[in-house]
């Protein structure tokens, strides 16, 4: 993701994430709370 937010930067506005931790749901949450800590880790590493 974040190698196509920086190839197209000049082309793209802003990125939007959803933190998701509802049951029955993708569990994308990164943050409050962390389902996911390599992935975050990874994330604010690049950012």
């Amino acid at each position: 993701m974040y190698r196509t937010l920086a190839a197209n930067r000049d082309v793209l506005a802003y990125e939007t994430y959803f933190n998701n931790s509802e049951a029955n749901n993708v569990h994308s949450s990164l943050l409050n709370p962390n389902e996911n800590p390599n992935g975050a880790a990874a994330y604010a590493s690049l950012w």
